[in-house]
C-alpha cells in the first residue's frame, strides 16, 4: 500500500487523540470558521489548526480561543487560508518527528526490502556496493537472506552465510563453501526508511508495518507526556502506555510470524 507523510500524520493524529477536517467557511490571517464545527466554546483551546495538504513548518497554528465557533491563532498567517482545515490535538509538527522517529525504532519490521544479485566469482567473501557511513540507509543493513542457483534455469537454495558485516565502502558476506563462478547469488535484506519531509514523499507499508510504525510513534509520545504535558491525566498517560506498549509488541509478533526465518542449507557441488 503507498501512503504519504501527510495520510500517516493524520492516522497517527486519529489514533493519539482529536483529529477531524472540515471546510474552511472565513477566514483571515488571525481567524477561522469551519462550516460543520460548532462545539461549545472552549472545546478547542490549544488545539491546532493546519491548513488541508499545507506545511506543517509554515502553516500549522496554535488555537489561542474557540469561541461563538470562531478559531483564534497565533502568530498570523501570511493569508487567510482557503480549502479545508485540519484540526490536531497536537502540534502537526511534532507529530511529523514522532513518525520520523518511529522510522527507526520500528526497524527492521519497518524497511525497505533491496535485493542485489552478485556472481559467484571472486568468493568465499563478496561485498554488496552500498554508500559509506553515516549514509549507509542505501545498503542492506538488515540480512533477511542469501540464496544462490547455478544457471539462469535453475532454482533459488536459500543459504546462510557464516559472516555479514559493515565495510567501508559497503557490506560483506562470507558463504559457508565455495560456488562455481557460473553460480549466481541474490541477496535480500532490509535497509531504514529515508527521512519524511515533504507532505507527498511516498513510501510502501502493509498491515502490520502500518501499525508498528504508528504504535512506536505513539508510545514515544505518551513515554514524554508522563513527565511533560501536565493537562494530560496522568492515569490516561499510564493506559495509554500500557496499550501502545502491547500493541507494539503484538504487532512485532505478528510481523515476525508471517516472515519466518528458513533454515540454513549447504549447497551439494
Amino acid at each position: 500500500m503507498t501512503t504519504t507523510l501527510a495520510d500517516l500524520r493524520r492516522e497517527l493524529s486519529k489514533r493519539i487523540g482529536l483529529y477531524q477536517e472540515d471546510a474552511i467557511a472565513s477566514a483571515t490571517v488571525t481567524t477561522a470558521q469551519l462550516t460543520n464545527t460548532a462545539d461549545a466554546d472552549g472545546h478547542y483551546d490549544n488545539s491546532w489548526l493546519l491548513p488541508h495538504d499545507s506545511a506543517p513548518a509554515t502553516w500549522e497554528r496554535r488555537v489561542s480561543n474557540y469561541a461563538s465557533r470562531i478559531f483564534t491563532v497565533a502568530p498570523p498567517w501570511s493569508s487567510g487560508p482557503t480549502g479545508s482545515m485540519e484540526v490536531h490535538q497536537f502540534r502537526p509538527q511534532m507529530l511529523t518527528d514522532l513518525l520520523n522517529w518511529a522510522r527507526g525504532d520500528a526497524f527492521p519490521n519497518v524497511g525497505i526490502l533491496n535485493v542485489v544479485e552478485l556472481s559467484a566469482s571472486g568468493g568465499p567473501t563478496y561485498t554488496i556496493p552500498g554508500a559509506p557511513a553515516p549514509a549507509v540507509e542505501t545498503a542492506i543493513v538488515n540480512l533477511r537472506d542469501v540464496c544462490y542457483k547455478i544457471t539462469d534455469s535453475s532454482d533459488w537454495v536459500n543459504w546462510r552465510p557464516v559472516q555479514w558485516e559493515p565495510t567501508g565502502d559497503g557490506l560483506s558476506f562470507t558463504v559457508l563453501e565455495h560456488l562455481p563462478d557460473s553460480a549466481t547469488l541474490r541477496v535480500r535484506g532490509v535497509s531504514p526508511l529515508s527521512a519524511l519531509a515533504d507532505e507527498d514523499d511516498e513510501i510502501e507499508l502493509d498491515f502490520p508495518q502500518t501499525e508498528i510504525l504508528y504504535a512506536a510513534a505513539a508510545l514515544r509520545l505518551y513515554n514524554q507526556a508522563f513527565n511533560l504535558v501536565p493537562y494530560l491525566a496522568e492515569d490516561h498517560v499510564k493506559d495509554m502506555i500500557k496499550h501502545w506498549r502491547g500493541w507494539l509488541a503484538e504487532m512485532r509478533m505478528q510481523h515476525s510470524a508471517d516472515k519466518p526465518i528458513r533454515s540454513a542449507q549447504i549447497p551439494e557441488l
